[in-house]
């Protein structure tokens, strides 16, 4: 509920149901990286990496939270940092599974082309995480790119509308 919340940029009522989970005793990883996700979407990075440190200790690292830790670092302006976890994704064993992961690292750091460039492997390889590149906060950067549009229309989902027309919200 909070994660959706936050997605519609209600991001007060995000928070509060998030501070009820750890007030019921879900403290966990997932809370912590949902937070940090509402708190990225609000601009509060610092706030934002806190959390995501948050997660990865309690996850004992996974990836989707070191991604978000990544997003944070190089929103913040902190891109050693940034760069530090996204070369530990590309070298990992398995580098495939994490090419959103690293495009939305990569569109973090306001790299359009490398992000564009792991979003056409992930295409290549019919990654699930392509899904949210509909609907997941953070890809406006990309939504005006033709190449980005391309992807879009060869995953299956409809135009993204010009600038200039009106839209309603996808986040």
């Amino acid at each position: 509920m909070a994660a959706q919340l936050c997605r519609r940029k209600k991001y007060e009522e995000g928070q509060a149901y998030l501070n009820i989970a750890i007030n019921l005793g879900l403290d966990n990883f997932n809370t912590h990286e949902t937070r940090g996700d509402c708190f990225l979407d609000m601009g509060m990075y610092k706030d934002a990496i806190g959390e995501f440190q948050k997660a990865v200790e309690l996850s004992n690292g996974a990836d989707s939270a070191r991604t978000g830790l990544a997003q944070a670092y190089a929103v913040a302006g902190e891109k050693i940092e940034a760069r530090k976890i996204l070369r530990e994704l590309v070298q990992e064993a398995k580098p495939r599974h994490h090419f959103v992961a690293i495009a939305r690292i990569y569109r973090a750091l306001g790299e359009r082309d490398e992000a564009l460039k792991y979003l056409e492997y992930a295409y290549r390889e019919r990654l699930p995480g392509l899904r949210a590149l509909a609907t997941g906060p953070g890809w406006e950067p990309l939504r005006s790119d033709p190449h980005f549009k391309n992807l879009m229309q060869r995953i299956g989902f409809p135009p993204i509308p010009n600038d200039s027309e009106s839209r309603t919200d996808v986040r």
